[in-house]
């Protein structure tokens, strides 16, 4: 994709077709959405979505340093999309469908664990696609951060 000036854009856009290539479609609304994948069990696609994350760091220009996927969907292949899990102040930092489609296993990272060393978390939920409570599975708490990948706690 090239940007309007020219550049090489780093932005994706998702694009959704029949198995045999038909009624090929753009679906809207996202600013930069990231695959995670189809439902083992269902036609279902997961997607993430780029926000910004809130930050005290002002990273160089160009960089989108703090321009992290902070959003999750659910996407029909019609294109009809339903939030599952809403933006926060942290990103996700990874995501997959369960076994049997019922729910999409999350990992947060509440701040960057070198940003203005702050202290940061990182989590394991579960959101179930029916919109029930998530299921936390793994908190891993860091009180402070020195600098760049040197942990305490």
């Amino acid at each position: 994709m090239t940007a309007p000036n020219g550049d090489e854009s780093t932005l994706s856009t998702l694009w959704l077709a029949d198995a045999d290539g038909s009624r090929l479609h753009k679906v809207t609304g996202f600013d930069n959405p990231e695959f995670v994948g189809w439902s083992p069990t269902s036609d279902v696609l997961a997607v993430t979505n780029q926000g910004e994350v809130s930050t005290t760091y002002t990273p160089p220009p160009g960089s989108e340093y703090v321009t992290q996927p902070t959003s999750l969907w659910l996407v029909s292949p019609s294109g009809a999309r339903r939030e599952l899990v809403r933006p926060g102040s942290g990103m996700i930092d990874g995501a997959t469908w369960s076994p049997d489609g019922s729910e999409v296993a999350v990992g947060g990272l509440s701040a960057y664990p070198f940003q203005d060393h702050v202290p940061w978390s990182e989590t394991l939920t579960a959101y179930p696609i029916d919109e029930a409570k998530p299921t936390v599975w793994l908190r891993i708490v860091n009180p402070r951060s020195n600098s760049c990948c040197q942990t305490a706690g």
